[in-house]
């Protein structure tokens, strides 16, 4: 008898086991490990409300041009599957140039870098990369092809959790977030892949590698004064 109840609780435990683990995996789906880590958390357990740290790192935003002409073509359904094979496509060259994605904002991400302006820069270009093999096989199905812009920014921000105890969630808040996004919305307007801020040329290694192109300095909405941005261009500047 003794032995019987000793397997039934042996049984229990190891459900409850891989019940826990199998939470911690779908809990890390929305709140990935490296968020965590920069919070200085072991686990999804230990966030609570109010969390925060403060850090210097680049912003990333990508963002699909056109998207709502393309939306119109498709049902509700299709825009779903569209932007989920974007996303599995491009979500992962973040975390390859290890940078962590912070939102998904329908068509656009938002992710940051902690450890270099290289990092998110190689990401971007790679992301490119990715989105022209995406396109040759949209060419294949007779699909229109997706055009992507991306803005990059570095200076101090803040990481935290916001919302309240029914519902939080991670983000990033700063200035450096909100001029990350201006950088990205310069793309149309200068008909470049990249738009990066002359803060975060600064940062990187080698600027003079990268074939950036000096576009002056911008207006920043919502900010005083202008801001000197670079532009990368995959085919020169057009």
């Amino acid at each position: 008898v003794v032995s019987l109840e000793n397997a039934g609780l042996y049984r229990d435990l190891s459900l409850a086991l891989e019940r826990q683990v199998a939470l911690t995996e779908a809990y890390s789906r929305f709140t990935p490990k490296a968020f965590l880590d920069a919070l200085g958390k072991s686990s999804i357990l230990d966030v609570r409300l109010g969390d925060q740290t403060e850090g210097d790192m680049t912003v990333l935003f990508a963002d699909i041009r056109g998207y709502s002409t393309l939306s119109e073509q498709m049902s509700a359904e299709e825009n779903f599957a569209f932007i989920n094979r974007f996303l599995e496509r491009t979500t992962p060259i973040i975390g390859a140039h290890r940078g962590v994605v912070s939102r998904f904002l329908g068509d656009a991400i938002m992710a940051f870098f902690p450890r270099s302006a290289d990092d998110a820069l190689a990401a971007g270009k790679a992301l490119f990369s990715e989105v022209s093999v995406y396109n040759r096989e949209r060419d294949q199905k007779g699909r229109e092809r997706i055009r992507v812009g991306v803005g990059l920014h570095s200076g101090p921000l803040m990481i935290g959790i916001i919302g309240d105890r029914d519902r939080m969630e991670p983000t990033l808040l700063s200035d450096t977030v909100n001029i990350a996004s201006r950088m990205e919305g310069l793309t149309k307007e200068h008909k470049a892949q990249i738009i990066l801020s002359a803060e975060t040329r600064s940062r990187l290694r080698d600027p003079g590698t990268h074939g950036l192109v000096d576009l002056g300095e911008r207006p920043i909405r919502g900010r005083k004064g202008a801001v000197r941005v670079y532009g990368w261009f995959t085919e020169g500047r057009s």
